[in-house]
C-alpha cells in the first residue's frame, strides 16, 4: 500500500471521518508549502509530548512540565468546587461543552467511551473500574 492510502487510513480512523472526509484531508495536506507541513507536524509531536492525562478525572491536559504522573488538572485542584458533585462524561469534548456552559461547579470523570451494553468485558474499553474506585473514594471521605 503506498504511503497516499495510508495516510489515508490514519485520518479514517478519526472519530466521525469517513474515507471521502480522510482524502480531503490528505490533499490538503498536499497543498500546503512544507513549512505548513512542518509547522503542523511540530506542534502535534509538542502537544502530545506536554500533554498530561489527570490522576483523578482522566480528561487531558497540559502539564507544567509535560508528562506530570499524579498531576491534578486545573478542575480536579480548584478547592472552590462543589465536592458533593460528580459528572461522568464518555469524553474530553463532552466535558469540555459542559464546562464551557459554566452552569456545573462540580468534578468530572471522564469514561474513555460509551458503555458498551454488548461487550462482555466493557473493562478494557471504558474506565469502569477506575470509576468504582473514584466513587469509593468520595464515599470515603
Amino acid at each position: 500500500m503506498d504511503s497516499l492510502r495510508r495516510l489515508e487510513e490514519i485520518f479514517a480512523k478519526f472519530p466521525g471521518i469517513g474515507p471521502r472526509q480522510a482524502r480531503r484531508f490528505v490533499y490538503y495536506l498536499l497543498n500546503k508549502s512544507p513549512s505548513s507541513i512542518k509547522e503542523f507536524t511540530d506542534l502535534v509531536l509538542e502537544v502530545k509530548k506536554s500533554t498530561t492525562e489527570c490522576e483523578r478525572c482522566h480528561r487531558f491536559f497540559i502539564g507544567m512540565n509535560g508528562k506530570n504522573i499524579g498531576a491534578l488538572c486545573s478542575i480536579c485542584s480548584d478547592a472552590n468546587r462543589d465536592n458533593s458533585l460528580l459528572m461522568v462524561v464518555a469524553r474530553d469534548s463532552d466535558f469540555e461543552t459542559v464546562e464551557k456552559s459554566g452552569a456545573y461547579r462540580g468534578f468530572y470523570f471522564i469514561l474513555g467511551g460509551t458503555v458498551p451494553i454488548l461487550d462482555k468485558e466493557p473493562d478494557k474499553r471504558i474506565r469502569l473500574k477506575s470509576l468504582l474506585e473514584r466513587i469509593g473514594e468520595e464515599k470515603r471521605l
